[in-house]
């Protein structure tokens, strides 16, 4: 397939994927509390324009339960706390479980003392970040969230700027402000294009487009399946993506060393930031104020006249939890098969009808 072929997609309602997602993760041994909180990750992600980190992880996290990696009914646990900060152990249960416990304690906390920061150690796959910061947010929070792997042998696929080794993750980082007009929520990979985007432009036959990843030898490379073998990804900006993950590195390191089996240099870890708002100024004074910006931003003249200027987070469709879930997923065909084969030969709950 060429990078100008159209893949086939098929349409499903966001709450049956919601439902069956649930049931897959209660099957593979996750509490229902949990189950829902993975699902949610997942298909919100999919409804805020990111298939990547959609409902088609539900395969990737089924595989990693499969295989040991992933433990779908280990409970995450506060191992550390204070008036401002508490570390959780996830366990290596699945990330969204760790990161709901993580998001009520640095809410709680910050509503009494201002400001909170949570650091998490061996989780599973979080999905896509802005999901919990849009949850501070909503909460009149100001929430910053990032996500630092370095020197893991099967965590890093991204090379420093000037090298061709892997050494980090993608690193995430995330960001969530109140604001009138919909709250604005920042979700950028300190790579230039996330490990899953790769994987799913695989899966659809689909180059990498320009020049986000490279060879073993250093030279842009554009098959996905290459790059994921041997090669690495590129940071975003180059030396802006490099100090990003370096810097998520950093705070991912106060959560303290890696797991036994790792190298004694690698760093691993989440590290979360929340402030209350009503700390600084009244919270609807700052989200109308922050609200007018972003409109001044959007009415902005566009480059493409057809393309108006948008705030982040504007493009899709932002929720926050469940009952928030309404409207269709599109799911490519390599998804839709991959998905289905999945559940056949896991014997998983049958993956819903589309349409």
């Amino acid at each position: 397939m060429t990078a100008e072929a159209v893949e086939r997609s098929f349409r499903l309602p966001a709450t049956a994927a919601l439902e069956w997602a649930t049931r897959v993760f209660r099957v593979l041994g996750a509490d229902h509390t949990t189950a829902q909180d993975a699902a949610l990750a997942l298909v919100a992600a999919d409804l805020a324009g990111h298939p990547s980190h959609g409902v088609r992880l539900v395969a990737t996290y089924a595989h990693q339960a499969d295989s040991g990696e992933l433990l779908p009914e280990a409970r995450p646990a506060i191992v550390r706390q204070d008036a401002h900060s508490t570390v959780i152990a996830g366990r290596r249960g699945l990330g969204a479980g760790a990161m709901r416990l993580a998001v009520r304690n640095a809410t709680e906390q910050a509503r009494r003392h201002g400001a909170a920061t949570v650091l998490l150690t061996h989780h599973g796959h979080l999905g896509r970040l802005g999901l919990y910061v849009a949850q501070l947010a909503d909460a009149g929070m100001v929430g910053v969230l990032s996500s630092g792997y370095g020197l893991l042998p099967e965590e890093a696929i991204v090379a420093p700027v000037g090298g061709v080794d892997r050494v980090f993750d993608t690193n995430p980082w995330a960001f969530g402000f109140p604001a009138e007009g919909g709250d604005i929520v920042i979700d950028m990979s300190s790579a230039a294009i996330s490990y899953n985007a790769v994987r799913a432009l695989g899966l659809a036959g689909i180059p990498i487009p320009g020049h986000l990843a490279q060879d073993r030898h250093g030279q842009p490379c554009t098959d996905p399946d290459s790059v994921l073998a041997t090669g690495s990804l590129l940071p975003a900006g180059g030396a802006v993506g490099y100090g990003l993950a370096l810097a998520a590195c950093g705070l991912a390191a106060l959560a303290g060393g890696p797991p036994a089996s790792a190298p004694p240099e690698s760093i691993a870890g989440t590290f979360l930031l929340a402030l209350d708002v009503t700390r600084y100024r009244p919270l609807a004074q700052y989200r109308r104020h922050l609200g007018a910006a972003a409109a001044a931003v959007r009415a902005g003249t566009p480059a493409n006249p057809g393309s108006p200027v948008r705030t982040p987070g504007s493009r899709g469709v932002l929720v926050r939890s469940p009952r928030e879930v309404s409207g269709t997923i599109e799911l490519s065909e390599s998804t839709f098969r991959e998905l289905e084969d999945t559940c056949h030969r896991m014997r998983l709950p049958a993956f819903p009808e589309s349409r």
